[in-house]
């Protein structure tokens, strides 16, 4: 399975190109089909990506990032009321 995606600000949070995703550089139909090309013509194995994208889904799950949230808003929340 190829790991292609966009570039947008919220995916760069979570996903490094090369690390666990392929991302073109530019975010245009020409890089899209120039990276695609590449990865069937050169045959890339994709398998560490594969792994490095798991372990980061496992890493920033749903539940995961609405506890990390829910503690800083608590944490901000007292600051406040101190203040």
């Amino acid at each position: 399975m190829k790991k292609i995606l966009n570039n947008a600000v919220v995916l760069i949070l979570l996903l490094k190109s090369n690390f666990n995703c392929l991302m073109p550089k530019k975010n245009n139909l020409k890089s899209w089909i120039k990276l695609n090309n590449n990865i069937s013509k050169k045959n890339i194995n994709t398998n560490h990506l594969n792994r490095n994208a798991l372990n980061t889904a496992l890493k920033y799950t749903w539940d995961k990032r609405i506890k990390k949230l829910i503690t800083v808003l608590k944490a901000n929340c007292l600051k406040i009321k101190f203040l």
